[in-house]
């Protein structure tokens, strides 16, 4: 089929998908440019060039290790206990909630303080939080003009900046990011978070009065725009697909009660600790749970939340 005058393939075959994206990836290794140059998130993994690309996840190779993720866990815990807390009083009065809105902000809360560093609380304030306005607003809205434009006419962008995502909201998420950034380097902190270790691969870590102990000490350091554009990038990334996902599961739990009995045995008989006769939660634990981990993939096997990835040729 064509979008505009462009020529396209569309693919399903699991073996073609395997080739495209891991045995030759080589020859596919560009993807359709949909953020200007002129916006910071086009300098994250998912939007930048195939040389910028390569140049950044090679910094950033180490960022999701074993350690790195368990890190995160705590965060995870803190938000999803506070969730609960809002959560209970509901359920005991059996009050019908919205799910999608609660879901959308636990997400956000996560997420920001894992890979943005900031603490947003948009579980209790989802509506009087500029942060979450902006990042729900880019993410989570319907096809425009420029879309449209960028997706079938691209040639325009020979002569027009056509931008993808509102400049004004990406402003604010930036403003934010670099605000945290300035007051961890000024004060001297580090955060455990993902955040923390794109600072550590960038020419931030060199403002430090005591520049950290895994700091990439080589010439080729992540810039400060970069910084942004990977942050802003994991944000896309996490928070709106995960927010989607969640309210899937949820949907498939209530349409059908074996599974939710089974998750239920499952977890409770893993995580139960004899010694402390309590439920306790870690990294190692998530591992050992096996229809868990067979029921989030197919629940996204069913319902994707990125419906499509595009690969342009660039070689025979």
């Amino acid at each position: 089929y064509y979008e505009g005058l462009r020529p396209c393939l569309s693919i399903t075959d699991p073996n073609l998908i395997r080739k495209v994206l891991v045995t030759e990836f080589q020859k596919f290794a560009e993807h359709r440019v949909l953020a200007s140059k002129t916006e910071p998130i086009s300098n994250g993994l998912f939007f930048c060039r195939y040389r910028q690309w390569k140049r950044i996840r090679a910094l950033h190779s180490t960022a999701f290790t074993t350690g790195r993720l368990k890190a995160m866990l705590p965060i995870m815990s803190d938000t999803f206990d506070h969730l609960c807390t809002l959560l209970d009083p509901k359920a005991r009065d059996s009050q019908v909630v919205d799910l999608r809105d609660l879901y959308d902000s636990y997400t956000f809360d996560v997420i920001t303080r894992a890979v943005a560093g900031a603490y947003t609380n948009a579980l209790d304030n989802p509506g009087d939080n500029a942060l979450f306005t902006s990042v729900k607003s880019i993410f989570q809205t319907d096809q425009g003009l420029t879309d449209w434009l960028v997706f079938y006419v691209p040639v325009l962008r020979r002569f027009v900046d056509i931008p993808w995502f509102d400049r004004q909201k990406l402003k604010i998420i930036g403003d934010t990011v670099s605000h945290v950034i300035r007051d961890r380097v000024a004060r001297d902190v580090q955060v455990p978070d993902l955040l923390q270790h794109s600072v550590n691969a960038s020419v931030w870590a060199d403002r430090y009065p005591n520049p950290p102990v895994n700091a990439n000490k080589s010439f080729d350091k992540l810039t400060e725009i970069e910084v942004l554009g990977q942050t802003m990038n994991m944000l896309a990334g996490g928070y709106e697909t995960t927010a989607s996902q969640l309210c899937y599961i949820t949907r498939i739990l209530a349409l059908k009660p074996l599974y939710q009995t089974k998750l239920v045995h499952e977890i409770h008989n893993t995580l139960y600790t004899k010694d402390t006769n309590e439920l306790s939660m870690d990294y190692e634990k998530l591992q050992k749970m096996p229809f868990l981990d067979a029921f989030i993939k197919e629940v996204m096997r069913v319902n994707c939340s990125v419906n499509r990835i595009d690969r342009i040729a660039v070689n025979d």
